[in-house]
């Protein structure tokens, strides 16, 4: 048996610890998926046990299963101490949060044959985008051709982190980073990025489905258009501080509009739960 698949077969724990009691004897898996099953409480150990007597293991697949939290750390290190040949790892919706990313990477370092790292459907968000990044810049992952962050509430500058990281990677051939935060803007210069690096048009995944409204930078990283991170719009970086904000550079206006306002407050009478109406604001 060199394949074993049981993605979303509705495998409970009692369904497991059968199975993983019946895998003991099997030494020659290359590959296992379980992702989207009811297992990985308490038959974990059990599970350990079977990944660690594999010879040849080439992919796991763990995503969507109640491995996480404390158990998550537990697989990680039978994985990276029996089978540090593996290509593909697959934690797609274990709850990896941007805190936790670094504890993780960390973790699988020894991982130097790593190919293919699935996180997607966790909360990176643009700390743990940024941390990810690093990882991938300082060479611990040499040979990572596929990296997948779909949705994982990335905005713009956690997205170009990871965009600058994988161009620089020798043979690297796809990065899927949708359902993001990602601005037009930022989109724009990965897609850039791609293109300078002379990477194929294969390399990146599509990026029409993210929210730039969602998208908590407001700068760029180099001058002309920056994103409002409260309504996606663009503005004139060399336009006058004031003038960004929404109002005027002289903000006399507004400072008078308010004393009004406050003046009405005090002053206004309130009936029947509606202020009466002031002739200076009709």
């Amino acid at each position: 048996l060199e394949v074993l698949t049981i993605r979303q077969s509705r495998v409970t724990e009692e369904g497991a610890e059968a199975l993983f009691k019946g895998l003991l004897s099997t030494t020659s898996l290359k590959e296992l998926d379980f992702r989207y099953n009811n297992i990985g409480g308490t038959t974990i150990e059990l599970l350990a046990a079977v990944i660690a007597q594999q010879t040849d293991l080439q992919a796991v697949r763990i995503g969507g299963t109640n491995i996480r939290g404390k158990l998550f750390p537990r697989i990680n290190g039978v994985i990276t101490t029996t089978a540090s040949h593996l290509r593909e790892y697959a934690v797609s919706d274990t709850s990896i949060s941007g805190g936790e990313v670094g504890d993780f990477l960390q973790r699988i370092s020894p991982l130097k044959n790593l190919e293919n790292l699935n996180m997607e459907e966790n909360t990176l968000r643009t700390g743990g985008a940024k941390t990810l990044a690093a990882f991938i810049a300082n060479g611990t992952f040499p040979n990572l051709k596929v990296l997948n962050v779909k949705d994982n509430m990335i905005s713009s500058a956690g997205a170009l982190e990871i965009s600058r990281a994988v161009c620089k990677l020798k043979g690297f051939e796809r990065l899927e980073m949708d359902f993001n935060y990602l601005s037009e803007w930022a989109i724009a210069e990965i897609e850039k990025m791609f293109a300078d690096a002379k990477m194929p048009d294969s390399c990146l995944g599509e990026l029409d489905f993210n929210d730039p409204e969602m998208d908590e930078d407001d700068v760029d990283d180099g001058g002309g258009v920056a994103v409002d991170n409260q309504d996606g719009k663009g503005f004139d970086q060399n336009e006058p501080a004031a003038a960004k904000e929404g109002g005027e550079e002289d903000s006399g206006e507004d400072d008078a509009l308010m004393r009004q306002f406050e003046q009405m407050a005090l002053n206004g009478s309130v009936i029947g739960g509606a202020r009466q109406p002031n002739p200076n604001f009709e």
